[in-house]
């Protein structure tokens, strides 16, 4: 559908334009939309507000899709009328004009200068017509609207009384006797009730009401209903000539902002025009060329600058390059002096180990209700030393060897007790065990998810990276898993369908354990075969305290038996990775009953005889109750002196396991007090090669 501006419109017209040629209309749409329209010259056009805001050609699609209010009444009477007519309206300005139901009334015709509410655009450089919804902003014309508003407090719509003061002229009165004759004669409002002494007081405003209701009530029912139909014709006139207005004001708005931006677009292309005549041209050229002189020149003054530059860098170079060599060559000799004193401090922390006992104590916190250590009631200090809150404010404090906040990742665990684990390949013995109450974190200690490999994992991938940086030894590694399930021992790694039980033999110096399946581990691929297959033979259930709790106790062997290649000697050690079955009361877990109360009783009675051990250790007894539990049989090698011992216990800081948490953190702090004496290393120097 063509667009076509006022102007070009203006321009394709072969008749004047005036108000005589253009007739505007108002057409209703039957989709309920409302357009302004008018015909100039035999052509209807309408205002596309929606989207260009410009006058388009009418469709003929639409004459069937809605009528069109046209606005010729107050066109057609001056036009019809003969010609002395239209000067008789400067001539006779005074007559007398019979208006049915009211009798024979003066009239006469005044010349009224109209207002205008305009805003000066400083982007067009012009003044424009102030929209309504603007103009409700301005206090002159919110006053006269609430003016109006407190004479006829039934008219609520802002934005039609003041497009009803804009037809009026601004004039407030007119605006609201116009209001008042419309409702009064619709019957919208009741005469006034007065009193006779304010008969000759009544507001004018009421008049027309009161005059209206004295007529219908006085006259016949027919005049009534034409006075009626006619009052409707006039105000439906008023409405149309209000959107026409409306309608009206955005065209000429649009089309002032039009000429203005186009006057600047002229304005600004003169001066461009003007800036590029020749002379101005000539100008700018020699502009351009001492420009360019001025950059030669500073180009070859930084070409001069930078040749000084790299002739007085050059020795410096050469003087840091030999002060680079230098450093590097005491680089070189520091490393070397620092590797040297890592193996003596190992040597030394050994030896401390020794002297202390060979046993040490490390606690671990699992982190539930709590986010971070600085809310938890265990309070952990990088001294050792771990403060327990209480709910009755009393403190207790236990020492540990090191604890592991809430926030420790495995790596850093690991990083603790990674120092034993070379000693199981010089010929030591090497214990870790993990312990601690059910749903505590052992396992997770010990194992590991998949991402975060535990203990096991970590120690015997050590025990890989050792072996392969010590050429002049050939060593062999041999892994061997069970578990202790109802006082079973149950061989994990074997080939059967079944997982077969086995047999402890004590001898006069070591505990051997006949008929369990060692495979050979020569690198990590061994090593994960192996614990995958010990893992799902493990005894595994689930209870009120953990989804996926150990019903046994795992013990990981591993046997390093090195041969020197020069003297021929031979040394035998074994690395035990121990994941103590939770200790748990059955009135919390809620196994009171068959077979997983069977499993609880027999894990307590044997962590039970575990503590037994210690606190003859502690004691130095005559007799240490080994044999009473077949998890106490096998760790009586790591617990008689000859081996190097680590123990972790794992604490929780979930509150309704507090006194739980209390026994482990004792138990701990009793371990921590035994005194092994010093390990032995099982080396043979007989042995040929």
């Amino acid at each position: 559908m063509p667009q076509i501006e006022d102007r070009e419109l203006l321009n394709q017209t072969q008749e004047p334009f005036t108000d005589d040629n253009i007739v505007f209309e108002t057409f209703h749409h039957s989709s309920g939309k409302t357009y302004c329209c008018m015909q100039a010259n035999g052509q209807r056009y309408y205002l596309d507000t929606s989207s260009s805001g410009q006058w388009q050609v009418f469709p003929q699609s639409w004459v069937n899709e809605g009528y069109v209010i046209s606005d010729e009444r107050e066109k057609t009477e001056p036009t019809n009328a003969q010609p002395n007519s239209v000067q008789s309206w400067d001539e006779d300005r005074v007559e007398f004009v019979n208006i049915p139901n009211r009798g024979k009334l003066q009239t006469q015709i005044f010349e009224t200068r109209t207002r205008v509410h305009c805003y000066f655009d400083p982007d067009e450089a012009t003044w424009l017509r102030l929209p309504i919804t603007w103009e409700l902003y301005s206090p002159a014309a919110r006053h006269l609207v609430n003016l109006v508003k407190d004479v006829c407090p039934g008219w609520g719509d802002d934005a039609d009384i003041l497009a009803a003061l804009r037809v009026s002229n601004y004039n407030v009165d007119d605006c609201v006797n116009t209001f008042h004759s419309s409702i009064g004669r619709e019957g919208a409002f009741s005469p006034p009730v007065v009193s006779s002494s304010s008969k000759t007081t009544i507001n004018p405003c009421h008049r027309p009401i009161a005059f209206s209701q004295e007529n219908v009530s006085q006259e016949t029912g027919d005049k009534a209903y034409q006075e009626l139909t006619s009052e409707i014709e006039r105000l439906n006139t008023l409405l149309s000539n209000a959107k026409i207005e409306l309608a009206r004001e955005r065209s000429v708005h649009e089309q002032q902002k039009i000429s203005a931006s186009q006057e600047r677009k002229k304005k600004d292309t003169k001066g461009v025009d003007k800036v590029m005549t020749p002379l101005h041209f000539e100008n700018s050229l020699q502009q351009m060329k001492s420009f360019c002189q001025e950059i030669h020149e500073l180009l070859h003054g930084v070409k001069h600058f930078v040749q000084d530059f790299a002739s007085t860098l050059a020795p410096l170079v050469k003087r840091i390059r030999r002060l680079y060599a230098d450093q590097t060559d005491r680089l070189h000799e520091t490393q070397a002096l620092y590797r040297l004193e890592a193996q003596q401090r190992r040597l030394t922390y050994n030896t401390l180990i020794e002297l202390r006992g060979n046993i040490r104590v490390f606690c671990r916190i699992r982190p539930i209700d709590c986010t971070s250590s600085s809310n938890c009631w265990l309070q952990a200090y990088e001294n050792g030393e771990l403060v327990a809150h209480l709910p009755n404010s009393a403190k207790r404090k236990f020492q540990f060897d090191h604890i592991f906040h809430v926030e420790a990742t495995q790596e850093q665990v690991f990083g603790k007790i990674s120092d034993i684990i070379a000693s199981s390949v010089d010929g030591y013995n090497v214990c870790i065990m993990a312990y601690g109450q059910t749903g505590s974190g052992k396992t997770y200690t010990m194992e590991g998810p998949h991402d975060k490999p535990g203990v096991n994992i970590l120690s015997i991938r050590e025990l890989l990276r050792i072996v392969r940086l010590r050429h002049k030894v050939n060593f062999e590694l041999t892994m061997s898993i069970v578990e202790i399930y109802n006082e079973n021992v149950v061989d994990l790694l074997s080939p059967a369908d079944s997982c077969e039980s086995v047999e402890i033999r004590h001898t006069s110096q070591s505990v051997s354990i006949v008929g369990a399946t060692w495979v050979r581990v020569q690198n990590e691929a061994d090593m994960h075969h192996a614990i995958s297959m010990g893992q799902k033979g493990r005894h595994v259930a689930e209870t009120k305290l953990n989804s996926s709790s150990s019903r046994s106790h795992l013990i990981v062997s591993v046997c390093v038996v090195g041969t020197d290649k020069i003297s021929g000697a031979v040394s035998r050690g074994q690395l035990t990775l121990c994941d103590l079955a939770g200790s748990e009361r059955v009135e919390k877990s809620g196994v009171t009953s068959g077979e997983r109360f069977h499993e609880a009783t027999y894990i307590n009675r044997s962590l039970s005889a575990l503590a037994q051990v210690f606190v003859a250790l502690r004691n130095n007894q005559l007799h240490i109750p080994y044999r009473n539990t077949k998890l106490t049989q096998m760790l009586q090698p790591c617990l008689g002196g000859d081996a190097k011992t680590c123990l972790i216990v794992n604490v929780t800081t979930d509150q309704n396991s507090i006194s739980e948490t209390m026994s482990t953190l004792q138990f701990g702090t009793n371990a921590r007090q035994v005194a092994l004496g010093p390990a032995k290393a099982h080396v043979n120097m007989n042995c040929p090669k």
